[in-house]
């Protein structure tokens, strides 16, 4: 199998993902990776190449029966977002996302970048 510059742990589960013909991979992103953020270059630039690693993943193994994707989450569990989350915005919503990339239903999405992220959208 040919190494792939993805992460060590996407790398140490390939070949059984390889062997077995089907699996899910599915990445964190961020909203600041599709569209940046102020003050947070570094952070922009990190999460973008992980969206554009999963894109890429994708691509590569789709003949292999793994899908790739990544989740975009706004703000989550930080003291600025602890507001929203007195409102109800919690990290659950990022699980029963990554539950619905992971399960039989999502098994022709590939390639894409899931936003939960509350309404916010990149751009704005």
């Amino acid at each position: 199998m040919r190494r792939t510059g993805s992460s060590p742990c996407v790398q140490a589960a390939l070949p059984d993902m390889v062997a077995a013909r089907w699996d899910r991979i599915v990445t964190v992103s961020s909203l600041a990776g599709q569209n940046g953020s102020p003050r947070q270059a570094h952070h922009s630039a990190a999460k973008g190449g992980v969206i554009a690693l999963t894109k890429a993943l994708s691509w590569e193994y789709a003949r292999s029966g793994i899908t790739a994707n990544s989740i975009a989450p706004g703000p989550i569990d930080t003291p600025m977002s602890r507001q929203a989350q007195r409102a109800g915005d919690t990290a659950e919503e990022i699980v029963a996302a990554c539950a619905y990339l992971c399960s039989g239903e999502a098994g022709f999405v590939s390639g894409r970048v899931l936003g939960a992220n509350g309404g916010l959208h990149p751009g704005s």
